[in-house]
């Protein structure tokens, strides 16, 4: 993804909100959401990321498009 579509297009990302969610599995749990604009298909696009850390470090990453 990186190397392909993240070099592919031109956008900027805006941090809009974050959440701090309950422990599950030891895994400490955050969302972030943010707002891409850009060059790519569809122009704007408000995305959600999941991440689950251990020991302050990423554990999991999900990152999908925001519920309404």
């Amino acid at each position: 993804w990186r190397g392909s579509v993240a070099t592919t297009y031109e956008y900027t990302v805006q941090v809009t909100g974050s959440a701090s969610l309950e422990a599950v599995d030891d895994l400490q749990r955050y969302e972030v959401y943010t707002h891409l604009k850009g060059n790519f298909p569809g122009g704007e696009v408000d995305l959600t990321d999941h991440l689950a850390l251990r020991d302050g470090l990423i554990a999991r990453l999900e990152i999908k498009p925001t519920e309404p």
